[in-house]
Parts: structure tokens; C-alpha cells; sequence
């Protein structure tokens, strides 16, 4: 945490220097184990975690999941407002990509440092549904310890897109465990907000809802 918002040249030298960090919690690609948050819960691996999904239709068709999936390339999933910066756009959506979310919380700057660990390319063994995503684990210099997955899945059935977003985290700073009511709100409102700016992308304006 900072008063002073650090440079792009100072981000870059701090991802660069953690490019081989260790993930700071033990259950990496855990959020690829269950599909519904009620499973999550019944698993008493994720004992401790709080868990989040949210799950927003973006449109319906081919066209829509090749926007939606170009649009996860680009970073769109971190256009959320003012208060939160992908550091850096320029770097590719690949495993092994380390990545800082720069926001601004309650008066300071943050920098929070996550790694991708799996990038999601897949179909059910009916061919009923496709999905592109990608999972990124938190690194030590991270407010909260765990995971998260952004995924969209395309229904062939009926043609339906949706973009969803699975995570499980617990507070790893202290100050974080103080202010965990607050570090909460801002999970919610980034989930909210991710959603919004990829149903943008694809040309939708309904509001999203979440579940």
C-alpha cells in the first residue's frame, strides 16, 4: 500500500522481480475442481475461503463468443472504472503471465501481484458447450490469498453466451483482515463491473445480475 501511485517503470521492475514467485496458497487450480458455488462449499479443502461466482448472459451466437473471447484478450475483463489499472495491457494472455491490479482503496494506492496459471480452451464431450478463459492465482503481494477464474461458455443448444467469473479467497494482509468488510465490497463491485464492460464489448446494455 502507498499514498503516492508508483510508476509504470517501478510496476514493471516489481512484476519483473516476480516472475518466479511462489502462489501464496496451496489449492492452485482449485476453482476448476467444482462448477457451482454449492459444491465449494461441501469441500472442506476450501474450509476458511470465502467463494464467489457471478455469471452474466452477454448475447447469443457465434459472434458474440468470438467478440467475448477477443475482448478477454485485450484485458476488457479489468475495464472497470478509474479506480482499478491492469498492469500491463501489453502483455499476452498466456500461462506464466504475471500481472498487478493497481486500485484505489480507501485513500491508497495498491498493488496487488497475480500469476496465470491455466488458460481454458475447452468443450464438454457432447459438444454442447465451448468456453475460453483463463485462472490466476494470487502471488504473497496480493491483499487476499487464493484464486479466480474468468470464463465464457457458449450453450450451443440454444446459442446462449455467457461470461462467469469463480473465486475463492481469504485475507492474506493484516491490514486486509481489519478491513475485510471493505476488501469484500470491492470483490463485489469489481465482479459487477468486469461483467458490465464485457457485455459492452459484445454490444449488449441489459443490466447484469448476479448469482
Amino acid at each position: 500500500m502507498s499514498l503516492r501511485r508508483p510508476t509504470d517503470q517501478q510496476i514493471r521492475q516489481y512484476l519483473l522481480e516476480r516472475q518466479d514467485a511462489p502462489f501464496s496458497y496451496d489449492i492452485t487450480n482449485g476453482t476448476m475442481q467444482h462448477k457451482h458455488r454449492a459444491d465449494f462449499l461441501e469441500d472442506p479443502l476450501f474450509a476458511g475461503y470465502d467463494i464467489d461466482t457471478y455469471r452474466i448472459k452477454l448475447g447469443s451466437g457465434e459472434d458474440c463468443f468470438r467478440k467475448a473471447v477477443e475482448a478477454m484478450k485485450g484485458w476488457t475483463t479489468f475495464d472497470v472504472g478509474s479506480w482499478v489499472t491492469l498492469c500491463f495491457k501489453d502483455q499476452t494472455l498466456q500461462v506464466g503471465t504475471t500481472v498487478g491490479i493497481l486500485s484505489w482503496q480507501v485513500g491508497f494506492w495498491v498493488l496487488s501481484i497475480c500469476r496465470i496459471l491455466n488458460i481454458i480452451e475447452e468443450y464438454d464431450e457432447d459438444g454442447s458447450v465451448t468456453r475460453f478463459g483463463f485462472v490466476y492465482g494470487t502471488l504473497k503481494e496480493h491483499v487476499v490469498q487464493g484464486e479466480e477464474k474468468f470464463v465464457i461458455e457458449w450453450c450451443h443448444d440454444d446459442g446462449s453466451v455467457f461470461y462467469e467469473i469463480t473465486s475463492f479467497s481469504k485475507p492474506q494482509k493484516l491490514l486486509t483482515k481489519i478491513g475485510y468488510p471493505v476488501a469484500r465490497f470491492f470483490q463485489e463491485h469489481f465482479a459487477s463491473a468486469s461483467g458490465e464492460s464485457m457485455l459492452k464489448a459484445c454490444g449488449g446494455s441489459s443490466v447484469t445480475s448476479h448469482i
